[in-house]
């Protein structure tokens, strides 16, 4: 698991936004949505890949979802 930087989220984006596409039916961000800036973004989103080929990804907007989750439920949630 790498730290997803902005570059790096440029180069593997049309990959990035074909993985959401099959995750959740319906749903479509743009380029816009995912370069759109957020605090600590670029600290904490993170990517998988393995030869070459995204395995996985997580970006802060999804981890700061999760950790709302965890906190309104009161579970122990281990966030990276």
């Amino acid at each position: 698991m790498e730290r997803l930087t902005k570059e790096l989220l440029i180069s593997k984006l049309n990959e990035i936004i074909k993985i959401s596409k099959e995750a959740i039916p319906g749903e479509s961000w743009s380029e816009k949505n995912y370069l759109y800036e957020l605090p600590r973004k670029w600290e904490l989103s993170r990517i998988i890949i393995k030869n070459d080929k995204i395995l996985g990804y997580i970006d802060s907007f999804w981890l700061r979802n999760l950790q709302d989750f965890c906190e309104k439920f009161n579970s122990q949630c281990e966030i990276l």
